[in-house]
C-alpha cells in the first residue's frame, strides 16, 4: 500500500512539472507506470550530476588558464629584469667610454697648453715655429678625428637606449593587460567555485556551517586517536574540531548540549606536558577551561574534552567519547 502511495505521489509531481492537469490524470500504479516513473527520475538525477560535472570541468579549465597567465606574467617579469640588467651594463660601459674620452680630452688639453708654451718660447725662430705649427696641426687633427668618432658612438648608444625604452613601455602595457585578464579570470573562478560548492556542499553529509567551516557531532564512542581517524573517513579534509573564539565555542557546545555528552575536541599536550596545541600544531589562542583544569589527573590526561556545560577539561586519550569533526575553510 505504501509503495502504491509513493508511486502515485511521484507521478503527480512529474505530471505537475510537465504541465499536466493532475485533477484529470488517472494514476494506475502498475509495474509499467512505476518503471516509466523511475526512468524519468533517473534521467532527472543524471541531468543534475551532468551539470555539476560540467561546472567542475569549467572550473578546472579556468584554473589552468590562470596558471598559464601567471606563467606568462613571470616570463614577462624575467624579461623585464633581463632588459633592465642589459641597459645597466650598457650604461656602465658608456660611462666608462665617457670617462676615457674625458681623460683623453684632459691629456689633449695638456698637450695644447704645452704647445702654446712652446709657441710662446719659439716666436723668434721661424723654422721652429713651422715645426711646432705642424705638430699642433697633427695633434688638432687627431683630436678632431677622435672627437668625431666618440660623438658617433654616443649617438648610436642614445638611439639604442631610445629603442630599448620603447620596448620596455610595450612590455609594461602587455603586462598590465595580462594582469587585467588574471583579475577577471580569478573573479569568474570565485563565482564558479561558489557554484560548485553549492552543488557539492558537505552539509548533505550531516555537517553544519559556521563561518568558513563545517562541523558535525559524531555520536560514536571512540578514543581520541580513533575519533581523528573517523573524521578523516567522513571527509578527506575533516579533523577533530579546533575552537579559537567564544562564539565558535558556543556553536560547538550547541551541537553537543542536546545529548548532554562529554565530547572530544582536537586539542592535546602529548608532545610537552602543559603546552596545549591543536591537531595541526597551532598553539591555543582561546581557552574555556573549567575551574582547576587542566589538572593532568593521576595517570595523565593529554587530550581536550568539552563538558556538557561547555567548559573544557583534560582527559586520558584512551577514554571512549563522542566527538566533533570540522572541515576548515570550505
Amino acid at each position: 500500500m505504501e509503495a502504491i502511495c509513493l508511486t502515485t505521489s511521484l507521478m503527480a509531481f512529474l505530471l505537475i512539472s510537465s504541465g499536466t492537469n493532475v485533477c484529470h490524470a488517472q494514476f494506475l500504479p502498475t509495474a509499467s507506470n512505476n518503471a516509466h516513473l523511475l526512468l524519468q527520475v533517473q534521467n532527472y538525477l543524471l541531468q543534475l550530476q551532468s551539470t555539476a560535472v560540467e561546472n567542475k570541468q569549467l572550473l578546472m579549465t579556468v584554473k589552468d588558464k590562470i596558471n598559464d597567465l601567471k606563467t606568462t606574467d613571470e616570463y614577462l617579469r624575467q624579461n623585464l629584469t633581463q632588459h633592465w640588467q642589459t641597459i645597466n651594463l650598457q650604461t656602465q660601459k658608456q660611462q666608462e667610454e665617457l670617462d676615457d674620452v674625458n681623460q683623453k680630452t684632459v691629456n689633449l688639453t695638456d698637450i695644447l697648453k704645452d704647445l702654446e708654451t712652446a709657441i710662446s718660447e719659439l716666436q723668434n725662430g721661424t723654422i721652429k715655429q713651422r715645426i711646432i705649427s705642424q705638430t699642433i696641426e697633427k695633434e688638432l687633427t687627431f683630436l678632431s678625428e677622435n672627437l668625431t668618432s666618440f660623438q658617433t658612438v654616443l649617438d648610436g648608444q642614445v638611439q639604442q637606449n631610445n629603442r630599448q625604452e620603447a620596448q620596455m613601455k610595450i612590455m609594461e602595457l602587455a603586462l598590465q593587460h595580462q594582469l587585467s585578464l588574471i583579475t577577471k579570470l580569478e573573479e569568474k573562478g570565485s563565482i564558479l567555485t561558489s557554484t560548485v560548492n553549492n552543488l557539492t556542499d558537505a552539509g548533505v553529509f550531516g555537517f553544519s556551517r559556521y563561518g568558513t567551516s563545517l562541523y558535525r557531532l559524531v555520536n560514536v564512542a571512540a578514543t581520541w586517536a580513533e575519533a581523528e581517524n573517523y573524521c578523516q573517513l567522513l571527509h578527506p579534509e575533516a579533523h577533530l574540531a579546533t575552537v579559537e573564539s567564544e562564539d565558535e565555542n558556543e556553536f560547538v557546545f550547541a551541537l553537543t548540549k542536546k545529548d548532554k555528552l562529554n565530547t572530544w575536541l582536537g586539542g592535546h599536550d602529548k608532545v610537552t606536558e602543559g603546552q596545549w596545541k591543536w591537531w595541526n600544531g597551532k598553539s591555543f589562542t582561546y581557552t574555556n577551561w573549567a575551574p582547576k583544569q587542566p589538572d593532568n589527573y593521576k595517570t595523565g590526561e593529554d587530550c581536550l574534552n568539552i563538558w556538557k556545560t561547555g567548559q573544557w577539561d583534560d582527559n586520558p586519550s584512551d577514554l571512549k567519547r563522542p566527538f566533533v569533526c570540522e572541515i576548515d575553510s570550505m
